[in-house]
C-alpha cells in the first residue's frame, strides 16, 4: 500500500501541504539519522556509557522505481536544479534542464510524503544526493534514489494517491550513439548523479538542521558491451581519450514519439 509524494518547496525548507507529483515505488525505505550522544565522563565505575541523549536529526529516504517519463524528468530537475525548458507546442515536447549555477548554486528542496499503509511521514527540505539511471537490455529501465531532508514529522491528514498513468521503459528499446554512430554491441548502460548532501547543523535550540546542504554534481556513466578488436572500437577511443559524445535514447513501450534521452 506504500506510494510516494513530491512537490518543489515554495519557500526552502518549509513544507508543502501536498503532493503535485507521485512517484510508483520499489523497495522504499525510511531512515531516521538521530544523533545519540554518549555521555563518557567517569564516575568512579568500569562503565564507558554513563547515559545518552539525543542531538541532532536529519532524514533518509530512498526507493527504486521505473523511469516513467513523467516522474523521470522531475528527479532530473531537482538533481540538476535548473530549469525545466521545454521546446515544441504540442506532443511530442523536448525537455532539456541545465546544472543550476547561480545564486548559492543550491538546487531547488522538495517536500517528501512518504505513506505506508498506515501513515503518512512529511519530509521537508529535501534535496537529491544520487539518482542512478539502469537500462539493461533483459530487463525493465530502473532508477534509484537517496533524498536527504530535514527531521520527517507525520501527517494527521494523508493526501490523495493519484498515481502515474505512464509506461515504464524496456531496456531493450534503447539506443546508444557514440560520436554520432549507432553502437550496436552494448547491453546495459548505468548513469549515475550524484552530490555530496549533507545537514548544516547550528545551534538554534532544536534538534533540526539549519538546512540541507548539495554539494556539486558528479556523472558517471558505465557501459557493458560485446567486445570487438577492430579499427576505431570504443576501447580504442577509450585508451586514446577520443573523448566522443555519447548519446543514450530510450522509449516507452508501444511508443515511438516519447523518449528519454541523455546526452554524455
Amino acid at each position: 500500500l506504500s506510494w510516494l509524494g513530491l512537490k518543489k518547496e515554495a519557500v526552502p525548507g518549509t513544507a508543502e501541504t501536498a503532493p503535485a507529483a507521485w512517484v510508483p515505488l520499489l523497495a522504499p525505505v525510511w531512515t531516521p539519522n538521530q544523533l545519540v550522544i554518549i555521555d563518557e565522563a567517569m564516575r568512579g565505575n568500569m562503565g564507558t556509557n554513563q547515559g545518552a541523549t539525543t542531538g541532532s536529526r536529519h532524514d533518509t529516504i530512498t526507493y527504486d522505481t521505473y523511469p516513467f517519463l513523467d516522474t523521470l524528468m522531475l528527479h532530473m530537475q531537482a538533481m540538476y536544479g535548473g530549469t525545466d525548458v521545454v521546446t515544441g507546442t504540442a506532443d511530442p515536447y523536448s525537455h532539456k534542464v541545465a546544472l543550476y549555477n547561480a545564486t548559492d548554486g543550491q538546487p531547488s528542496s522538495y517536500t517528501l510524503f512518504l505513506y505506508n499503509g498506515a501513515e503518512c511521514w512529511q519530509m521537508a527540505g529535501s534535496k537529491l544526493a544520487k539518482v542512478d539511471v539502469e537500462l539493461q537490455a533483459a530487463a525493465l529501465g530502473k532508477t534509484s534514489q537517496q533524498w536527504e531532508g530535514l527531521s520527517a514529522v507525520k501527517m494527521g491528514s494523508v493526501p490523495t494517491n493519484t498515481p502515474s498513468t505512464a509506461s515504464p521503459w524496456p531496456g531493450v528499446n534503447t539506443v546508444i550513439t557514440v560520436g554520432g554512430v549507432t553502437a550496436t554491441s552494448y547491453s546495459d548502460v548505468k548513469l549515475m548523479f550524484a552530490r555530496t548532501v549533507t545537514p548544516i547543523i547550528t545551534a538554534t535550540g532544536t534538534a533540526t538542521p539549519y538546512a540541507i546542504f548539495a554539494g556539486p554534481l558528479a556523472l558517471t556513466i558505465n557501459v557493458v558491451g560485446v567486445y570487438k578488436g577492430y579499427t576505431g572500437s570504443e576501447l580504442e577511443k577509450l585508451l586514446t581519450n577520443a573523448n566522443p559524445a555519447i548519446t543514450v535514447q530510450c522509449n516507452a513501450v508501444n511508443d515511438a514519439t516519447q523518449i528519454g534521452r541523455a546526452h554524455v
